[in-house]
């Protein structure tokens, strides 16, 4: 964490800097309630009317001093948390595809709210009040020392048990917030998957289940924090006990020394008031240092994303064709989804995959962008191998559009911009081929029309023509579509992919479960897929031609839409 304080300089020196000066005015209130009482004792009017006048200006002064302490503190955990949020953020967002996918979004969206509000509450904050805390302990055992030798002495040594505290707390303290952090994580995963899944909950009559698994998650989360508030209870107890215990000490003492002559009435005052600047301080220092050891868990969670550096990498994808050299695959150590895979996707060539449901088409696209590196053999752009290389680099000339369209919370221009300097020909050309200019006459607010979350908006074909037009607007060498149709009418359908496989110098691959048949005319190559191996391979007539599967499905029309 020590970085993202060095980042702060300015408001790290100011918060800390009116953190020892409101301390030091703290313990000077002592002296002023000394003197103020012993101008009562004495009779003496003309000093104790200044001092009034001393007392006023002095407590505005302290007003402002309390005041801008708070502020520059609050800038400064301002300040660290923007970075250290955005470290994080940074940190999640260039995870490996499959190592970001062995956690939910839910988990990751409670890392950046629940344990990162945890860390500003529980450990920077408590750092810096730790300075105020020991500068008012240190000038108080100083102004105590004036005052009386003895009872500093006595004060501190009653005091010193105090320390002893972190030490018995502290890590049953951090096992417990680790305990309330993980259930965060599952609190906010399970609200997350029931909203997301309302329509099913309704139409499969599950509002019990629903309501039984909310009042579950909800049950363990307050109840973890319960325990920890708890646990936090009995300690501040039992500090609280021992402060106390430490005060009457030093009043019985300090009474002691008025009734024997050794002290005025107003020095027994200041010790009273001072002897809270020992026993409260070593109070706030023991729990301090708890709350600072108990995040241990939390901050090491988080500093691990924060450094993240899995993807940094910033090499450039080399042009040439995609070539699979014996790719096997698996998910997890069990069965192959790919085996032994070899091709070649030639450079502005057009190639169609079809096979039935998991028999590796969608697994061979996720090869080909990066999301899976575990595999063996190689996949190559021209002679650059893909494993050397980060996602981003890899995209950086492939376009994918996934059965599972993704859109932001914005409108349909931006969903097919995406940050890119929008180009008005470009723009339009697409629009057009996607059929998506048509869509949009239809809408009140056209190109602005704002698409909601989840896209319930849209229709599944509308989804697929906005993906498809923001594939083309970028302009990239090679666009892998996985039915990237499907949820089109037929004719529809035709006219849109005949309109992509008509595109000049981008290299096309479709999946796809069904093809129409006056587009399989059009692709170069068709391999079949069964069981992760291709089982058979050519353009529309070589396939036709042979008496293997292909021509089987063609004739039964089991494949073909027309």
């Amino acid at each position: 964490m020590i970085k993202y304080i060095k980042k702060n300089p300015w408001s790290i020196s100011f918060a800390v800097l009116f953190r020892i000066l409101t301390s030091a005015m703290q313990v000077y209130i002592a002296i002023i309630l000394q003197k103020i009482v012993d101008y009562i004792v004495e009779g003496d009017l003309n000093g104790f009317l200044k001092y009034i006048i001393f007392i006023g200006i002095y407590f505005i002064f302290f007003g402002i001093v309390y005041y801008l302490s708070n502020i520059f503190l609050s800038k400064f955990l301002e300040n660290s948390m923007l970075h250290f949020k955005n470290d994080i953020f940074n940190g999640l967002i260039i995870k490996k595809y499959r190592e970001f996918k062995n956690k939910t979004s839910a988990e990751y969206i409670s890392n950046l709210s629940n344990d990162v509000n945890d860390i500003s509450n529980n450990y920077l904050y408590s750092y810096i009040i730790l300075v105020g805390d020991i500068t008012l302990l240190i000038l108080t055992i100083v102004v105590l020392l004036y005052i009386n030798p003895l009872i500093t002495l006595c004060l501190i040594s009653a005091s010193l048990i105090l320390f002893l505290i972190p030490n018995i707390f502290s890590k049953p303290l951090q096992k417990k917030r680790d305990i309330v952090s993980t259930e965060n994580s599952y609190y906010t995963t399970k609200i997350k998957e029931l909203f997301e899944g309302y329509t099913t909950i309704q139409t499969f009559d599950l509002l019990r289940v629903a309501n039984a698994e909310f009042k579950n998650v909800n049950k363990n989360l307050e109840n973890s924090k319960f325990n920890l508030a708890n646990l936090n209870s009995i300690f501040s107890t039992i500090a609280s006990l021992l402060g106390l215990a430490t005060l009457v000490i030093g009043i019985c003492l300090a009474g002691y020394f008025v009734i024997i002559g050794k002290l005025t009435t107003g020095s027994l005052i200041a010790v009273i008031q001072l002897s809270n600047g020992i026993t409260q301080p070593l109070q706030a220092i023991a729990q301090k240092i708890t709350l600072i050891n108990s995040t241990k868990g939390i901050r090491n969670k988080l500093l691990e994303i924060s450094n993240n550096e899995n993807q940094l990498l910033k090499s450039r994808l080399n042009k040439g064709n995609i070539i699979l050299e014996n790719v096997s695959f698996n998910y997890e150590n069990r069965k192959n989804v790919l085996n032994n895979i070899s091709l070649t996707f030639e450079k502005g060539k057009k190639y169609g995959i079809y096979g039935e449901s998991g028999s590796g088409k969608s697994t061979l696209f996720k090869l080909i962008v990066g999301f899976y590196q575990n595999y063996s053999g190689d996949i190559k752009i021209g002679e650059q191998s893909l494993k050397s290389l980060g996602v981003n680099d890899i995209c950086s000339n492939i376009s994918i559009i996934e059965q599972e369209v993704f859109f932001f919370n914005k409108n349909i221009k931006e969903n097919i911009l995406l940050n890119k300097t929008y180009d008005s020909a470009l723009f339009e050309e697409v629009v057009k081929l996607t059929g998506v200019d048509e869509m949009v006459n239809d809408l009140p607010n056209k190109y602005a029309t704002k698409i909601c979350e989840y896209t319930q908006n849209f229709s599944g074909g509308q989804k697929q023509r906005i993906a498809i037009a923001r594939a083309l607007y970028h302009k990239k060498e090679f666009l892998l579509i996985d039915e990237g149709t499907s949820a089109l009418d037929i004719d529809s359908s035709i006219k849109l992919e005949k309109g992509i496989l008509d595109l000049k110098d981008v290299t096309i691959i479709m999946i796809s479960h069904k093809f129409n048949i006056s587009t399989l005319t059009m692709l170069d190559e068709i391999y079949i897929f069964d069981g992760g191996v291709i089982v058979e391979s050519g353009n529309f007539e070589e396939l036709v031609e042979k008496d293997g599967v292909f021509n089987r499905l063609f004739k039964t029309d089991k494949v073909f839409s027309y």
